[in-house]
């Protein structure tokens, strides 16, 4: 399964900056030039910059729905799931253009469906990309981005059929999105709007089970098991 397999820069970004490296060491050889040599190494810094994948922790909350993106909660709402048909709250973060772009999902669980749709809206293209992860325990979580311009672009690694870990590294969107994270409505929230959540690290919700049975003691009386 793909996870950090570059850590502290994303694999996005090793081409470019291998690169820039290359060139920067050109022209030291060939012809010592401090204003180019200065441009380049800003450059390079602002590649760093941009394409920085720290690690993160993933909270040790099997129930945990944690964020998979680096951002701002914007909004809680009630919804009717437009992908799955379900009563459910829709997170929505807000990315910055320089937050990090690391894209991971927010449980652990098969990759059941994956939708992109590309919309024409006051003669702009809009684009978003959605995929749906259902746990080993029957849970539903869609996470859906939308793109802010039709030049930016996103990577998703994984096919439908194939298995995520909770917070894994699972894609990369570049220069953020606005990013919709779907989840049962009888979850318990953990965060609330204005909050700032790290990808992979931040429990957005705690998914709630709910089974009971009914057992009876050796004195005849029952119970509930909850």
């Amino acid at each position: 399964m793909p996870s950090n397999d570059y850590p502290m820069i994303a694999r996005e970004g090793w081409p470019l900056l291998i690169t820039l490296v290359i060139l920067f060491l050109v022209v030291q050889y060939l012809d010592y030039h401090l204003l180019l040599s200065t441009l380049l190494l800003l450059v390079i810094f602002a590649v760093v910059f941009l394409h920085r994948d720290p690690f993160r922790k993933v909270p040790s909350l099997p129930l945990a729905v944690v964020s998979p993106v680096h951002g701002e909660v914007v909004s809680v709402t009630d919804i009717v799931d437009p992908y799955i048909d379900r009563p459910a709250r829709s997170i929505e973060i807000e990315m910055k253009p320089w937050d990090i772009f690391s894209l991971r999902s927010p449980i652990e669980g098969k990759v059941m469906n994956q939708w992109s749709r590309s919309d024409t809206v006051d003669a702009l293209v809009k684009t978003s990309f959605t995929f749906w992860v259902q746990s080993d325990e029957g849970d539903h979580v869609v996470t859906s981005i939308h793109l802010r311009k039709p030049r930016w672009r996103y990577r998703f690694y994984m096919q439908s059929g194939e298995r995520l870990g909770q917070g894994q590294r699972c894609g990369f969107i570049y220069f953020g999105a606005t990013v919709n994270v779907i989840v049962p409505e009888n979850v318990k929230l953990e965060v609330e709007s204005g909050q700032r959540v790290k990808s992979g690290a931040s429990a957005l919700a705690m998914l709630v089970h709910e089974s009971s049975a009914t057992l009876t003691d050796t004195s005849g009386t029952s119970s509930q098991a909850v």
